[in-house]
Protein backbone atom coordinates (compact mmCIF):
# COMPACT_ATOMS: atom_id res chain seq x y z
CA UNK A 1 0.00 0.00 0.00
CA UNK A 2 1.21 3.34 -0.99
CA UNK A 3 1.99 5.44 1.80
CA UNK A 4 2.19 9.77 2.49
CA UNK A 5 3.57 11.93 4.83
CA UNK A 6 0.93 13.13 7.37
CA UNK A 7 2.65 16.72 8.04
CA UNK A 8 1.09 16.81 11.48
CA UNK A 9 2.45 13.39 12.76
CA UNK A 10 5.26 13.72 11.33
CA UNK A 11 5.13 10.11 9.59
CA UNK A 12 4.32 8.27 6.68
CA UNK A 13 0.48 7.05 7.12
CA UNK A 14 -1.01 4.79 4.53
CA UNK A 15 -3.10 6.43 2.47
CA UNK A 16 -5.97 4.04 3.19
CA UNK A 17 -7.34 4.73 6.58
CA UNK A 18 -9.41 1.63 8.07
CA UNK A 19 -12.72 2.56 9.71
CA UNK A 20 -13.75 0.70 12.29
CA UNK A 21 -17.05 1.66 13.32
CA UNK A 22 -18.55 -2.10 13.47
CA UNK A 23 -15.71 -3.38 15.00
CA UNK A 24 -17.31 -5.44 17.97
CA UNK A 25 -20.51 -5.07 17.20
CA UNK A 26 -21.89 -5.95 13.57
CA UNK A 27 -18.17 -7.25 13.23
CA UNK A 28 -17.33 -9.90 15.90
CA UNK A 29 -14.11 -9.65 17.86
CA UNK A 30 -12.39 -12.24 16.02
CA UNK A 31 -13.54 -11.32 12.65
CA UNK A 32 -11.95 -7.61 13.56
CA UNK A 33 -9.10 -9.44 14.78
CA UNK A 34 -8.45 -10.65 11.45
CA UNK A 35 -9.51 -8.02 9.10
CA UNK A 36 -6.78 -5.15 11.45
CA UNK A 37 -4.13 -8.10 10.55
CA UNK A 38 -4.84 -8.20 6.87
CA UNK A 39 -4.41 -4.20 7.02
CA UNK A 40 -1.74 -4.08 8.58
CA UNK A 41 0.20 -7.11 6.32
CA UNK A 42 -0.60 -4.89 2.75
CA UNK A 43 0.84 -1.72 4.90
CA UNK A 44 -2.06 -0.15 6.27
CA UNK A 45 -1.28 1.75 9.80
CA UNK A 46 -3.94 3.78 10.58
CA UNK A 47 -6.75 3.54 12.37
CA UNK A 48 -9.98 5.61 12.45
CA UNK A 49 -12.43 5.13 15.71
CA UNK A 50 -14.90 7.23 17.29
CA UNK A 51 -16.16 7.43 21.24
CA UNK A 52 -19.53 6.86 19.76
CA UNK A 53 -19.01 3.92 17.90
CA UNK A 54 -21.28 0.72 19.40
CA UNK A 55 -23.79 2.66 20.75
CA UNK A 56 -26.30 2.21 17.82
CA UNK A 57 -26.17 -1.77 17.94
CA UNK A 58 -25.22 -1.91 21.80
CA UNK A 59 -26.36 0.94 23.14
CA UNK A 60 -23.03 1.37 24.56
CA UNK A 61 -20.10 4.05 23.49
CA UNK A 62 -16.51 2.48 23.26
CA UNK A 63 -16.98 -0.79 21.54
CA UNK A 64 -14.93 -0.46 18.40
CA UNK A 65 -12.23 1.39 21.19
CA UNK A 66 -12.23 -1.41 23.59
CA UNK A 67 -12.04 -4.10 20.49
CA UNK A 68 -9.14 -2.08 19.10
CA UNK A 69 -7.25 -1.89 22.47
CA UNK A 70 -7.27 -5.24 22.76
CA UNK A 71 -6.04 -6.46 19.59
CA UNK A 72 -3.14 -3.81 20.03
CA UNK A 73 -2.45 -5.22 23.14
CA UNK A 74 -2.50 -9.12 21.85
CA UNK A 75 -0.03 -8.12 19.07
CA UNK A 76 2.16 -5.61 21.01
CA UNK A 77 1.99 -3.04 17.95
CA UNK A 78 0.77 0.14 19.56
CA UNK A 79 3.97 1.93 18.46
CA UNK A 80 3.80 0.93 14.56
CA UNK A 81 -0.10 1.88 14.78
CA UNK A 82 -1.67 5.18 14.12
CA UNK A 83 -5.07 5.84 16.06
CA UNK A 84 -7.54 8.46 15.23
CA UNK A 85 -10.77 8.92 17.55
CA UNK A 86 -13.61 11.32 17.38
CA UNK A 87 -14.91 12.49 20.54
CA UNK A 88 -17.46 15.68 22.06
CA UNK A 89 -20.04 14.11 19.90
CA UNK A 90 -23.87 15.62 20.59
CA UNK A 91 -26.43 13.46 22.85
CA UNK A 92 -27.89 11.45 19.82
CA UNK A 93 -31.48 13.11 19.55
CA UNK A 94 -30.02 16.38 20.79
CA UNK A 95 -28.05 17.15 17.85
CA UNK A 96 -28.53 20.72 18.11
CA UNK A 97 -26.96 21.16 21.31
CA UNK A 98 -22.92 21.07 21.21
CA UNK A 99 -20.96 19.50 23.76
CA UNK A 100 -17.78 20.94 22.45
CA UNK A 101 -17.01 22.77 25.91
CA UNK A 102 -13.95 21.34 28.07
CA UNK A 103 -15.47 19.17 30.13
CA UNK A 104 -16.97 17.27 27.77
CA UNK A 105 -14.16 17.13 25.18
CA UNK A 106 -11.64 16.17 28.33
CA UNK A 107 -14.21 13.72 29.43
CA UNK A 108 -14.74 11.65 26.32
CA UNK A 109 -11.22 11.64 25.74
CA UNK A 110 -10.19 10.12 28.96
CA UNK A 111 -12.71 7.46 28.18
CA UNK A 112 -11.12 7.11 24.83
CA UNK A 113 -7.88 6.24 26.09
CA UNK A 114 -9.09 3.76 28.83
CA UNK A 115 -10.94 1.29 26.20
CA UNK A 116 -7.96 1.65 23.70
CA UNK A 117 -5.67 1.26 27.21
CA UNK A 118 -3.22 3.86 25.64
CA UNK A 119 -1.77 6.67 27.23
CA UNK A 120 -2.26 8.91 23.56
CA UNK A 121 -4.21 8.73 20.87
CA UNK A 122 -1.71 9.93 17.09
CA UNK A 123 -4.86 12.47 16.47
CA UNK A 124 -7.91 13.29 18.06
CA UNK A 125 -11.26 14.25 16.12
CA UNK A 126 -13.97 16.16 17.56
CA UNK A 127 -16.74 14.60 15.75
CA UNK A 128 -19.15 17.61 15.39
CA UNK A 129 -18.76 21.41 15.36
CA UNK A 130 -20.79 23.88 17.62
CA UNK A 131 -20.77 27.04 15.69
CA UNK A 132 -22.47 28.87 18.79
CA UNK A 133 -19.07 28.31 21.15
CA UNK A 134 -16.55 30.22 19.93
CA UNK A 135 -13.32 28.52 18.07
CA UNK A 136 -10.66 30.45 20.87
CA UNK A 137 -12.13 28.74 23.44
CA UNK A 138 -12.79 25.24 21.45
CA UNK A 139 -8.74 25.53 21.15
CA UNK A 140 -8.08 26.19 24.64
CA UNK A 141 -9.11 23.01 25.78
CA UNK A 142 -7.28 21.18 22.66
CA UNK A 143 -4.09 22.68 23.01
CA UNK A 144 -4.07 21.78 26.86
CA UNK A 145 -4.83 17.62 25.47
CA UNK A 146 -1.73 18.14 23.32
CA UNK A 147 0.30 20.00 25.46
CA UNK A 148 -0.29 16.75 27.83
CA UNK A 149 0.71 14.55 25.52
CA UNK A 150 -2.74 12.85 24.95
CA UNK A 151 -2.98 13.62 21.73
CA UNK A 152 -0.23 14.11 19.13
CA UNK A 153 -2.29 16.35 16.46
CA UNK A 154 -5.93 17.47 16.51
CA UNK A 155 -8.30 17.29 13.84
CA UNK A 156 -12.11 18.12 13.18
CA UNK A 157 -14.76 16.73 11.37
CA UNK A 158 -17.37 18.03 10.09
CA UNK A 159 -16.43 21.44 10.10
CA UNK A 160 -16.94 23.81 7.63
CA UNK A 161 -14.27 25.78 6.14
CA UNK A 162 -16.03 29.17 7.29
CA UNK A 163 -15.40 27.52 10.56
CA UNK A 164 -11.92 26.03 10.17
CA UNK A 165 -10.56 29.58 8.76
CA UNK A 166 -11.54 31.21 11.85
CA UNK A 167 -10.16 28.55 13.93
CA UNK A 168 -6.48 28.71 11.61
CA UNK A 169 -6.89 32.75 12.17
CA UNK A 170 -7.01 32.21 15.85
CA UNK A 171 -4.77 29.25 16.71
CA UNK A 172 -2.23 31.53 14.95
CA UNK A 173 -3.06 34.72 17.13
CA UNK A 174 -2.82 32.32 19.81
CA UNK A 175 0.13 30.73 19.14
CA UNK A 176 -1.18 26.94 19.12
CA UNK A 177 -0.89 24.37 16.18
CA UNK A 178 -4.68 24.22 15.33
CA UNK A 179 -5.93 21.91 13.22
CA UNK A 180 -4.19 19.00 11.32
CA UNK A 181 -6.36 16.89 9.57
CA UNK A 182 -10.45 17.53 8.56
CA UNK A 183 -12.80 14.57 7.65
CA UNK A 184 -15.81 15.26 5.60
CA UNK A 185 -17.92 13.64 3.91
CA UNK A 186 -16.96 12.39 0.16
CA UNK A 187 -16.51 10.25 -2.41
CA UNK A 188 -16.46 9.47 -5.84
CA UNK A 189 -20.28 9.06 -5.82
CA UNK A 190 -22.18 12.48 -5.06
CA UNK A 191 -24.65 12.63 -2.52
CA UNK A 192 -27.19 15.02 -3.63
CA UNK A 193 -28.96 14.83 -0.15
CA UNK A 194 -28.06 15.15 3.37
CA UNK A 195 -30.60 13.79 6.03
CA UNK A 196 -28.17 14.93 8.41
CA UNK A 197 -27.86 18.39 8.48
CA UNK A 198 -24.93 18.50 10.66
CA UNK A 199 -22.14 16.81 8.54
CA UNK A 200 -20.18 18.27 6.12
CA UNK A 201 -19.77 17.29 2.24
CA UNK A 202 -16.93 17.91 -0.03
CA UNK A 203 -18.11 20.60 -2.58
CA UNK A 204 -16.82 23.23 -4.99
CA UNK A 205 -15.92 25.40 -2.22
CA UNK A 206 -14.16 23.15 0.36
CA UNK A 207 -12.24 21.31 -2.39
CA UNK A 208 -10.91 25.03 -3.46
CA UNK A 209 -10.31 25.54 -0.11
CA UNK A 210 -7.89 22.39 0.45
CA UNK A 211 -6.31 22.84 -2.82
CA UNK A 212 -5.55 25.86 -1.71
CA UNK A 213 -4.19 25.31 1.85
CA UNK A 214 -3.24 21.74 1.16
CA UNK A 215 -4.85 20.25 4.68
CA UNK A 216 -4.96 16.82 4.87
CA UNK A 217 -8.17 15.47 4.39
CA UNK A 218 -9.25 12.00 5.85
CA UNK A 219 -12.71 11.46 4.29
CA UNK A 220 -15.58 9.37 5.36
CA UNK A 221 -18.52 7.38 3.21
CA UNK A 222 -15.83 7.20 1.03
CA UNK A 223 -16.78 3.78 -0.57
CA UNK A 224 -20.39 4.75 -0.70
CA UNK A 225 -22.21 2.37 0.65
CA UNK A 226 -20.19 0.21 -1.64
CA UNK A 227 -21.90 2.24 -5.04
CA UNK A 228 -19.57 1.59 -7.96
CA UNK A 229 -18.26 -1.76 -6.69
CA UNK A 230 -21.54 -3.41 -6.21
CA UNK A 231 -22.73 -1.44 -9.60
CA UNK A 232 -19.65 -3.62 -11.55
CA UNK A 233 -20.22 -6.85 -10.12
CA UNK A 234 -24.01 -6.83 -9.98
CA UNK A 235 -25.75 -4.00 -11.45
CA UNK A 236 -28.29 -1.19 -10.28
CA UNK A 237 -30.50 -4.60 -8.55
CA UNK A 238 -27.57 -5.14 -6.44
CA UNK A 239 -27.24 -1.72 -4.77
CA UNK A 240 -28.69 -1.33 -0.90
CA UNK A 241 -32.03 0.37 -0.20
CA UNK A 242 -29.71 3.24 0.84
CA UNK A 243 -27.28 3.47 -1.46
CA UNK A 244 -30.08 3.30 -4.16
CA UNK A 245 -31.74 6.94 -2.24
CA UNK A 246 -28.37 8.36 -1.63
CA UNK A 247 -26.59 7.51 -4.82
CA UNK A 248 -28.61 6.59 -8.00
CA UNK A 249 -28.37 9.83 -9.78
CA UNK A 250 -27.73 10.53 -13.55
CA UNK A 251 -24.51 12.55 -12.41
CA UNK A 252 -23.01 9.52 -10.72
CA UNK A 253 -24.09 7.03 -13.71
CA UNK A 254 -22.48 8.87 -16.05
CA UNK A 255 -19.32 8.86 -14.00
CA UNK A 256 -19.96 4.72 -13.65
CA UNK A 257 -19.48 4.99 -17.12
CA UNK A 258 -16.31 6.91 -17.12
CA UNK A 259 -15.02 4.53 -14.47
CA UNK A 260 -15.89 1.64 -17.01
CA UNK A 261 -13.38 3.09 -19.77
CA UNK A 262 -10.47 4.06 -17.20
CA UNK A 263 -10.79 0.74 -15.78
CA UNK A 264 -10.98 -0.63 -19.52
CA UNK A 265 -7.84 1.43 -20.52
CA UNK A 266 -5.94 0.40 -16.83
CA UNK A 267 -6.94 -2.98 -16.23
CA UNK A 268 -7.91 -1.58 -12.53
CA UNK A 269 -11.30 -2.62 -11.05
CA UNK A 270 -14.09 -0.01 -10.81
CA UNK A 271 -14.06 -0.43 -6.74
CA UNK A 272 -10.78 0.64 -6.53
CA UNK A 273 -10.51 3.09 -8.29
CA UNK A 274 -13.52 5.26 -7.11
CA UNK A 275 -11.31 4.91 -3.89
CA UNK A 276 -8.03 5.79 -5.61
CA UNK A 277 -10.34 8.96 -7.19
CA UNK A 278 -9.14 10.23 -3.66
CA UNK A 279 -5.98 9.02 -2.65
CA UNK A 280 -4.86 10.63 -6.49
CA UNK A 281 -6.16 14.53 -5.38
CA UNK A 282 -3.31 17.41 -5.42
CA UNK A 283 -3.79 17.61 -1.96
CA UNK A 284 -2.67 14.76 0.80
CA UNK A 285 -6.33 12.14 1.26
CA UNK A 286 -6.81 9.23 3.19
CA UNK A 287 -9.93 7.93 2.47
CA UNK A 288 -11.55 6.09 5.69
CA UNK A 289 -12.61 2.21 4.05
CA UNK A 290 -14.44 -0.08 5.78
CA UNK A 291 -15.08 -3.99 5.48
CA UNK A 292 -18.01 -6.37 7.10
CA UNK A 293 -15.50 -9.03 6.21
CA UNK A 294 -12.03 -10.68 5.27
CA UNK A 295 -13.17 -11.17 1.36
CA UNK A 296 -14.16 -7.14 1.23
CA UNK A 297 -10.84 -6.23 3.13
CA UNK A 298 -8.85 -7.85 0.35
CA UNK A 299 -10.79 -6.47 -2.27
CA UNK A 300 -9.45 -2.91 -1.43
CA UNK A 301 -5.45 -4.18 -1.49
CA UNK A 302 -5.77 -3.01 -5.10
CA UNK A 303 -6.80 0.46 -4.02
CA UNK A 304 -3.85 1.03 -2.10
CA UNK A 305 -1.11 0.63 -4.70
CA UNK A 306 -2.94 2.95 -7.48
CA UNK A 307 -2.59 6.27 -8.81
CA UNK A 308 -4.29 8.63 -11.24
CA UNK A 309 -3.14 10.52 -13.76
CA UNK A 310 -4.12 13.89 -14.24
CA UNK A 311 -6.26 13.70 -16.95
CA UNK A 312 -8.19 10.58 -15.30
CA UNK A 313 -8.61 12.91 -12.19
CA UNK A 314 -9.39 15.76 -13.82
CA UNK A 315 -12.25 14.07 -16.20
CA UNK A 316 -13.55 12.49 -12.74
CA UNK A 317 -13.67 15.88 -10.80
CA UNK A 318 -15.67 17.55 -13.84
CA UNK A 319 -18.25 14.70 -13.65
CA UNK A 320 -18.70 14.61 -10.21
CA UNK A 321 -19.24 18.04 -10.11
CA UNK A 322 -15.67 19.32 -8.57
CA UNK A 323 -13.83 21.71 -10.29
CA UNK A 324 -10.66 21.11 -12.44
CA UNK A 325 -7.39 21.81 -10.68
CA UNK A 326 -4.71 23.67 -11.70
Amino acid sequence: MRTRLFPALHREVSVLTLGTQAFGTSITLEESFRILDYYVSIGGNFLDTARLYGYYAENVQGVSEYVIGQWMKTRKNRNDIMIGTKGAHPELGHMDRGRLDRQSILSDLEKSLKALETDHVDIYWLHRDDAGRPVEDILETLHTIVRQGKALAVGASNWTVDRLEASFKAAKKMGFAGFGAVQPQWSLARQEVLEDKTLVRMDEKEYAWHLENGLPVVPFTSQAKGFYYKLAAGGIDSLSAKARERFLSERNLRTYELLKEISKRTGNGIGALSIAYLTSQPFPVYPIVGFSSLLQAQSMEEAGSIMLGKEDLELLNDSCGIDRFA
